[in-house]
């Protein structure tokens, strides 16, 4: 069933604002509490996780846009709180949301196309989501290199970036997609 346009456009703020704010909600109190200083890489990320299960099960611009905006506000708030102006810090925010955004698609657009809860098993998520990680782990610390921060330790940066959306991934897809409709892939 199609739905009229104003409808369908409430429902897509609706899921750009929630995709926003739980990314946000997610990094401040889990990520963050176990990043490392200052805060833009965690051992694990339960935001990523969060990202992908909405960018499976809902499709179209609004999860990514709100993955983005949820991300940017999260970073930008880091590198504000360490003392960098209001636009620089919101700039590398917003370069690193994209990234979020780009990972959580990718990762949500293999999650759908090959694989399902009632499919083949644990271990092919895991690798399909091993595989999207890398967007995000290669962006965020790239961004952080270009913009003058971060880039004694780049690869440590990169492989503990991954790490933690990897475990991110891993622990709250499958949950937050049963949470969401039992895992059904498509449109709500």
């Amino acid at each position: 069933m199609v739905m009229p346009e104003p409808k369908r456009d409430i429902l897509n703020v609706k899921r750009l604002l929630a995709a926003a704010l739980l990314y946000f909600a997610l990094a401040r109190i889990a990520g963050a509490a176990i990043a490392e200083p200052p805060g833009y890489a965690s051992p694990l990320w339960p935001a990523a996780g969060v990202a992908m299960a909405l960018c499976v099960r809902w499709r179209g611009f609004a999860p990514a846009l709100g993955i983005m905006l949820g991300s940017a506000l999260n970073n930008g708030y880091i590198a504000w709180s360490a003392g960098h102006a209001v636009g620089r810090a919101f700039s590398i925010g917003s370069l690193i949301g994209l990234g979020a955004a780009a990972q959580s698609v990718a990762g949500g657009g293999l999650l759908r196309r090959y694989w399902t809860l009632t499919g083949p098993g644990f271990a092919r998520a895991a690798g399909l989501m091993a595989l999207a990680c890398i967007a995000n782990a290669a962006w965020g610390p790239l961004v952080l290199l270009c913009a003058g921060l971060g880039g004694e330790n780049l690869a440590w940066t990169m492989f503990t970036w991954w790490v933690g959306d990897f475990i991110g991934c891993c622990v709250v897809v499958m949950p937050s997609l049963v949470l969401l409709d039992g895992g059904a892939h498509g449109e709500a």
